[in-house]
């Protein structure tokens, strides 16, 4: 039998064997057909095994192919995107434009509403200074002061407000207005002051008992301490300048003089002016020291009531920032002294004896302002400032170099330079104390010049007046050297002369030194 009936009879068989208990024809066929499509896969792997390959490439074409279409669905997606962008890009824009439009009128709108509101506050702050400026004038005819006060308090603060703004006119016109009504207001307190101050029969030209004074006050104090408090009440607005004194003769620590002290200088300001200005023979400019040695007066007459009586009275308001009165009155008729001497000090510059002479005075006065019955404070403006101007100080340091250099000259030029200052006013062997006639002088020079410049008040001033001292005691010493090569008798060391010429150097050396250890310590 050949091998093929053979194969078919084993596969026949294996069949059955298989399918002997399916009795569904159905079934059977199905069992059939899976095991002849097992056998044509495993007769094609065997025969044919390009086929699975070509199928799984088939399979992966095809997957291919779908991301491929579904790609350009994607594209055409984005495509449709892009243009539905482009779209909504230039509606946005042409709303943009609209919306600027709508913005550019609204900020004309609102600049137009600010205008307007600018516009009404202006009016309305006119309104309200006309409204205040004829309250005080009627306040004023009726001698209200009181209420008059109340109301310029109100106009100071829209003075001080308006001030910020930019409106000039408005700024210009609020701050004459204040000024008007300040100096109205000033002359009717000031009318009522004066009538005050009669009664108590200030300023004391001529010496009072002080029981009469002191009687007086006690019997008008209310009044005072009503007119005073109308006085303190009254304050121009914080952006307006103060025209006392110049601008330039405003010196630093300067500061506006109360308005009450303003009052109770003014018979004095009144009779100052009268004696030494115009044609009166008391002024004389010659004499500096006249109107100087007057203030000094006026200060001292008046100190026991200005501490007194008139201080206790001023500590009293406790609203106000606490006034030294005494300090005040001496700061008023400083500033007097302050305005003569500006308008004399230039003009005598070229006259070197009557500049030396205003110098002198100026210095006593100011030493005297700091004494202990004055007490004038020391960072206060005083006289030394008006010394201090450039070309004012220029001339002293000059007159001062040359003043001290021709005393230095002068003192070697005694017969007596090197001889003891003591030998006779001691009894005492003349080896135990040796100083000098040179010597001593020349520390006396040194030490009247620091109490000259002890009260300038800048520092640059003061270095160069020290400066001064410093080149004098060079000069000094030099001098002394030459003393020494001038004297050829003196060589010798142990020679009277050449000890005296040590003990002149180590005296010196010391006082100095002791003067240094007083200021540092």
């Amino acid at each position: 039998m050949s091998d093929f009936w053979t194969q078919l009879i084993q596969y026949t068989d294996g069949i059955e064997s298989e399918t002997s208990d399916i009795d569904n024809p159905e079934h059977l066929l199905s069992k059939l057909l899976t095991r002849a499509e097992h056998e044509r896969e495993l007769l094609e792997a065997k025969f044919n095994p390009i086929s699975i390959a070509t199928r799984e490439n088939l399979s992966l074409v095809s997957q291919l192919h779908n991301g491929i279409t579904m790609t350009k669905n994607l594209l055409e997606q984005h495509e449709q995107l892009r243009i539905q962008e482009c779209k909504l890009a230039i509606e946005l824009k042409s709303r943009e434009n609209e919306a600027e439009l709508i913005a550019q009128d609204f900020r004309t709108t609102v600049k137009r509403l600010k205008s307007t509101a600018r516009i009404i506050d202006y009016l309305h702050c006119l309104e309200t200074l006309f409204t205040y400026s004829s309250a005080l004038e009627k306040s004023l005819s009726t001698e209200s002061l009181d209420e008059s006060l109340s109301i310029y308090s109100k106009l100071s603060s829209l003075t001080e407000l308006v001030h910020d703004t930019s409106t000039e006119h408005l700024r210009v016109y609020s701050t004459n207005l204040a000024l008007y009504w300040y100096a109205q207001l000033k002359t009717a307190i000031e009318l009522r002051m004066e009538n005050v101050l009669k009664l108590i029969e200030f300023p004391y030209i001529r010496k009072m008992p002080p029981n009469v004074v002191i009687e007086l006050f006690d019997t008008n104090r209310d009044r005072l301490k009503q007119e005073l408090a109308y006085a303190l009440k009254l304050r121009l607005p914080n952006n307006v300048k103060h025209d006392d004194v110049q601008s330039r003769l405003r010196f630093i620590g300067w500061k506006p003089i109360p308005l009450f002290i303003h009052m109770l200088l003014k018979g004095l300001i009144t009779r100052f002016n009268f004696h030494f200005y115009g044609k009166q023979k008391t002024n004389d400019r010659r004499k500096p020291e006249w109107y100087l040695n007057q203030i000094i007066t006026w200060i001292l007459d008046h100190d026991d009531f200005l501490t007194k009586q008139l201080q206790p009275l001023i500590d009293e308001f406790s609203d106000v920032s606490p006034i030294n009165v005494k300090v005040e009155f001496i700061r008023g008729l400083i500033e007097l002294i302050i305005v003569k001497i500006d308008s004399e000090i230039t003009s005598i510059l070229s006259d070197t004896t009557l500049f030396t002479h205003y110098i002198e005075e100026i210095l006593i006065f100011s030493q005297r302002l700091f004494e202990e019955d004055i007490d004038y404070p020391q960072d206060l403006p005083s006289c030394m400032n008006l010394l201090c101007d450039e070309i004012v100080f220029e001339k002293w340091f000059q007159v001062e170099q040359d003043v001290s250099r021709a005393k230095l000259q002068n003192i070697f030029q005694s017969p007596t330079a090197h001889q003891s200052v003591y030998e006779r006013m001691l009894e005492r062997n003349s080896d135990e104390i040796k100083i000098s006639e040179c010597a001593e002088t020349f520390l006396t020079l040194l030490h009247a010049m620091e109490d000259r410049y002890r009260h300038v008040p800048y520092p640059s001033c003061t270095l160069r007046l020290f400066s001064l001292q410093v080149d004098l005691l060079d000069q000094f010493l030099n001098d002394l050297k030459d003393c020494l090569h001038n004297e050829q008798q003196d060589i010798d060391p142990l020679s009277k002369y050449f000890c005296s010429i040590l003990n002149s150097i180590v005296y010196v050396a010391d006082v100095i030194q002791q003067w240094k250890d007083r200021s540092t310590s």
